[in-house]
């Protein structure tokens, strides 16, 4: 009876012990906003974001590029996006196709 009793109290303080880890790393972590740190012209990946810049990407993000079943997705909207990105100031390379395209996006 006595070893049940050792068990039973080695149990309750592992738990005891336990649930005031959860409590401590609780109020240790709470969920307080971090501050972000803001870009400065001088990083490599700074991007001004005027009005042009904020119009595109609004208009990137509607074409509906994402599927979640392999093997299934619009032609026409990876169409429509290499049309969008092919006119574009910021496309470098002589010839852009559909295939290698729609290969980025998977």
């Amino acid at each position: 009876m006595a070893g049940l009793r050792n068990i039973f109290y080695l149990v309750l303080t592992a738990f005891s012990t336990l649930v005031l880890i959860i409590i401590v790393r609780t109020v240790m972590f709470s969920n307080q906003p971090i501050a972000g740190v803001p870009c400065k012209p001088s990083d490599l990946d700074f991007i001004p974001a005027d009005d042009a810049v904020k119009k595109r990407f609004q208009t990137a993000i509607t074409f509906e590029t994402v599927s979640y079943d392999v093997g299934i997705y619009s032609r026409e909207e990876l169409y429509k996006f290499l049309q969008f990105i092919l006119k574009g100031e910021q496309v470098t390379s002589e010839k852009v196709s559909l295939y290698a395209v729609s290969k980025l996006l998977y």
